[in-house]
């Protein structure tokens, strides 16, 4: 949804369920800068309003903005976690529905090049810190090494846990046995169909130039 102070601040893009919870905690300690919106998951005093960046799904495709950073995930982990998060189910017309969307999305941001920066959530599972470095940049701050483990430290999966609004919905879903299995029998369910949708011919070098990781870049 347009919030009219998004033309005033750097902004954040990402599909629902890419891993944005996680990176938008880290950063605000990492700068030390709340983020918008106010109704957010934070380590950080409520009161403060020296807001650093703007956050949004953009899930109408309608955001012009020319400061974005994006990040996007592999989207059979994004559709199986946005389908847990929105039904506690995996029906085909909302997979399939979402799978649609996920593929515009990323053709806007990552072909159309309506970001400035683009960072990848499985490239942050393997090396953090580098793919860390970006996020900095975008903000115009030197990277910190040292600031960015304090930041990680702070900002854990027990952490994010406690301090979440919904500990139901996270104890009994996301950090159960019955999630992860759950996960397996998705993606050998819908795993090629949602790859098939997501990933057309135009995107696939943002997925399969490393077969162990997705391609994260800069674009001019």
């Amino acid at each position: 949804m347009y919030d009219k102070r998004m033309d005033n601040l750097p902004l954040f893009i990402s599909y629902p369920r890419t891993g944005s919870h996680w990176i938008n905690c880290i950063s605000e300690i990492y700068f030390d800068r709340p983020r918008l919106r106010e109704g957010r998951t934070t380590f950080l005093n409520r009161n403060r309003k020296d807001w650093m960046w703007f956050h949004d799904h953009d899930l109408e495709l309608d955001i012009v903005h020319n400061n974005v950073l994006y990040l996007y995930r592999d989207p059979v982990e994004t559709v199986y976690s946005y389908a847990m998060a929105q039904t506690g189910r995996t029906k085909e017309p909302f997979v399939i529905g979402k799978s649609k969307l996920y593929n515009k999305h990323l053709k806007k941001y990552l072909l159309n090049k309506k970001a400035k920066v683009v960072v990848a959530y499985e490239n942050f599972k393997k090396d953090f810190d580098k793919e860390y470095e970006k996020v900095s940049e975008f903000f115009g701050v030197i990277f910190d090494a040292e600031k960015l483990t304090k930041a990680k430290e702070t900002v854990n999966k027990k952490s994010l846990i406690n301090i979440s609004r919904d500990k139901k919905f996270i104890n009994n879903k996301l950090v159960s046995k019955k999630y992860n299995n759950e996960r397996i029998e998705f993606a050998s369910e819908y795993g090629e169909r949602i790859k098939e949708i997501v990933i057309t011919p135009d995107l696939e070098e943002f997925f399969y130039e490393d077969e162990k990781t997705v391609n994260s870049t800069i674009l001019a």
